[in-house]
This record gives C-alpha cells, sequence and structure tokens, in this order.
C-alpha cells in the first residue's frame, strides 16, 4: 500500500477508533479497488433505499476527482488536440480521469422488466452477470445484511 493510501488510513482510525478490529479489512478493501482501477477494470455498486442512494453517491465519485485532483495526462491532451474537436482545450482543461464504475441502481426499464419477467430478487444479479468481467469489483450494500437482491 502507498505510503499516502496508509496514511489516509491511519487517519481514519485515529478518528474512528471503533474501526481499528477492521483495520485490515479495510486496508483489503482499498487495496482491492486500487488494483481494478489500475488494470483497468471496473467497479459496479448496489443497494437499497439509502444504500442505493449511496451507490449512486459512490459511483459519482469515483467517476471523477475527489479529494485529490485526477487531471488528465499528457497523452490524452494530445490525443484531444489531434482530434480534430475545435473545443479540445476545454475538454481537456475540464475533464477528469476516473475510476469506470456503474451505479447499478439507476436502470429503471431494466430493473422493472427483471421484476416482472424473471424475479425481482435478480436485479442486480442479471446486471453483474451480464456487464460484469473477471477483476471487476461489486460493492454491495445492505444496512441489515440481508437484502436477498444484493445478497444475489
Amino acid at each position: 500500500m502507498k505510503p499516502t493510501t496508509s496514511k489516509h488510513l491511519d487517519f481514519l482510525i485515529n478518528r474512528l477508533p471503533e474501526l481499528e478490529s477492521v483495520q485490515l479489512d479495510i486496508q483489503r478493501a482499498a487495496e482491492t479497488l486500487i488494483k481494478c482501477g489500475q488494470h483497468g477494470r471496473k467497479i459496479m455498486v448496489c443497494g437499497n433505499g439509502g444504500s442505493a442512494a449511496d451507490s449512486e453517491h459512490i459511483a459519482g465519485e469515483m467517476m471523477k476527482s475527489f479529494i485529490l485532483p485526477r487531471n488528465l495526462k499528457d497523452d490524452e491532451i494530445a490525443k484531444l488536440k489531434s482530434s480534430g474537436i475545435d473545443d479540445w482545450e476545454e475538454l481537456a482543461q475540464s475533464l477528469q480521469r476516473g475510476i469506470p464504475t456503474i451505479a447499478l441502481t439507476g436502470h429503471i426499464s431494466l430493473a422493472t422488466a427483471v421484476a416482472n419477467d424473471i424475479n425481482p430478487y435478480m436485479t442486480f444479479a442479471q446486471q453483474v452477470y451480464v456487464i460484469g468481467k473477471e477483476g471487476d469489483v461489486l460493492i454491495a450494500l445492505s444496512t441489515s445484511g440481508s437484502a436477498k437482491n444484493v445478497l444475489y
């Protein structure tokens, strides 16, 4: 784990000492997400109710800068410049690198079709089955820990 990541984890544990017993789990989760991003894989997030809102929030934070800036790299800027797009400079200054993340909660037409045609508990599982690939990460949020659709 990079020293900066370790520093953030130490800050979290100092601020919330009750997390000390799961510090290793948090570290493993962080390393898994970092590896996923480094290997060009995607993160999928799902949950019900407030956890659905959290899923959308997490996806939003991953798809743009969060704490640290995620400016485009020089080769990405060069591609924009050579693309023939008139406003390439505005794009280069405005776009941010992100980690490909999909909130599985926002596909209402698919969700209702799966609920009607297959099984309401399969909404997230169907999406993961179709778009998930080896090396991707699923963050499944359930405050009770027993939401059947999230467990599937």
